[in-house]
């Protein structure tokens, strides 16, 4: 308990993502992040603009070599 109380962030920063991963890899299996992905997709559709589109494009370009 005491090892536990001494590390409780180091034990959490470990264990969640670990945990969110194994939950993530288990509804791949079972196909149910298509529906997750899909709803994604959707609110993220209503987000893009042709301005958006332009200012990404901006941004890319001011970061690329050329």
């Amino acid at each position: 308990i005491k090892f536990f109380n001494k590390h409780k962030k180091t034990i959490f920063a470990i264990a969640f993502p670990t945990l969110l991963f194994i939950k993530l890899i288990e509804d791949l299996i079972q196909n149910e992040l298509s529906v997750f992905d899909n709803n994604i997709y959707k609110y993220l559709r209503r987000l893009i603009s042709e301005d958006m589109t332009d200012f990404v494009k901006f941004i890319t370009f001011l970061g690329s070599e050329n």
